[in-house]
């Protein structure tokens, strides 16, 4: 019983430790990183014609997915070192380690619209979202060079915040099946 305690305190501590919102330098790199993955998502969902959220839900989901990214995609390889300017595999890799963050903060924005329930699963919605989170890391690694330097700083700093909560994530391997 102890561990399933511990496991479920490790998320609470890897989603808000690293997130420290007295830096002014992550709360601006979190609103960038939403912004790019908010415009993404609505854009899709424009574009081929999909049922179209409210600006405001996307908001919420992508906004309280930023404190479970890291910790969220533990049990993954931690992103590539150059951050946005990997190369373009290793940058559509690192999108895709987001998804598990987006579906936990889809889950609980609507567990707080309508309440506890049992998800459902459209497939179109599932897809959508993997494309929005993975295209949205391909978008801001395209224009990463073009932004001014600032925000680049505030990227890299929320990039570093993932960093910290992956290597607090308890959902990678156990140090004792590391060492063997």
């Amino acid at each position: 019983m102890g561990d399933k305690e511990d496991t479920v305190m490790n998320i609470v501590e890897t989603a808000f430790t690293p997130i420290d919102l007295r830096s002014s330098s992550v709360v601006f790199g979190a609103a960038e990183y939403v912004f790019f993955e908010v415009f993404t998502s609505w854009m899709i969902r424009y574009v081929f014609g999909f049922e179209k959220r409210p600006l405001t839900k996307l908001l919420a989901i992508h906004a309280i997915s930023i404190p479970l990214i890291g910790g969220a995609s533990g049990f993954m390889d931690n992103n590539h070192t150059l951050g946005y300017e990997a190369p373009w595999g290793d940058i559509v890799y690192d999108g895709g380690k987001g998804v598990p963050a987006v579906f936990v903060a889809q889950y609980l924005v609507n567990t707080s619209l309508v309440g506890f329930h049992a998800p459902s699963v459209a497939f179109k919605e599932v897809l959508i979202t993997i494309a929005a989170k993975v295209l949205s890391r391909v978008l801001i690694a395209g224009v990463f060079s073009t932004l001014p330097g600032a925000f680049r700083d505030m990227l890299d700093t929320l990039e570093a915040a993932f960093y910290k909560q992956h290597a607090q994530s308890r959902f990678g391997e156990s140090p004792a099946a590391s060492s063997v």
